[in-house]
């Protein structure tokens, strides 16, 4: 990350986010943690329903970090 920056957190908590929004977070949080060469990252999704971790799921499947 450029100096200046805050280095982002090593998780990201999306409790209680709605599935539509998650997507976006996930992909600025993973690019932050990628320009920072963080190796490993934790998201946070909960367990209620499942819906967000189906969503995380899914688009990591096809992000490109």
């Amino acid at each position: 990350m450029t100096a200046g920056y805050p280095r982002p957190a090593l998780e990201l908590d999306i409790r209680g986010k709605r599935g539509e929004e998650v997507t976006g977070l996930v992909d600025g949080y993973l690019n932050d943690a990628s320009l920072a060469n963080l190796g490993e990252v934790r998201i946070i999704h909960g367990g209620a329903t499942g819906t967000l971790r189906r969503v995380v799921r899914d688009y990591l499947k096809t992000h490109r970090w």
